[in-house]
């Protein structure tokens, strides 16, 4: 009786020492779900302001369908395995939050970055600028540092 007893606090034990905040090999890691989430989010928001606004005749959901498609191509990950991975965020809190957290820092940094216009050599300041996407989490950790508080 005693190893049985043994042999499940072991067990206990090494359940308990499992790395925190990790996810299990065949859910999507965070940094990627934090890519494919940031493209899904910003392919609604451009379907919303630019095809569906504009086209009255399209249907919404068969238009956010393809575009999510072609999110998952880029991803190299399918359907099924985003369905899972966000379902398993799901019911970790925590790992959620971090999820969340981080798509809304790249949101700020990604607005900021839009709203500031560079001075050219000349003084305008109308110089186009190109936004590219942060995806490292130390360069929005710094990025969110930089930004002006009002």
């Amino acid at each position: 009786m005693k190893k049985v007893a043994l042999f499940f606090l072991l067990l206990l034990f090494l359940a308990a020492c499992k790395k925190k905040g990790s996810v299990p090999g065949n859910i999507l890691p965070l940094p990627k779900m934090q890519a494919v989430m940031w493209d899904m989010m910003r392919a609604d928001q451009f379907l919303s302001d630019y095809v569906l606004n504009k086209d009255l005749t399209k249907n919404k959901d068969l238009e956010s369908v393809k575009m999510y498609e072609r999110i998952f191509g880029f991803h190299k990950i399918s359907q099924e395995e985003f369905k899972k991975s966000f379902a398993y965020y799901r019911t970790h809190p925590l790992l959620l939050k971090n999820l969340m957290d981080s798509i809304q820092n790249r949101k700020v940094v990604a607005d900021t970055l839009a709203k500031s216009k560079p001075v050219d050599s000349t003084g305008k300041k109308d110089t186009p600028q190109i936004v590219k996407p942060v995806t490292d989490s130390n360069r929005i950790k710094k990025a969110i540092k930089a930004l002006p508080v009002d």
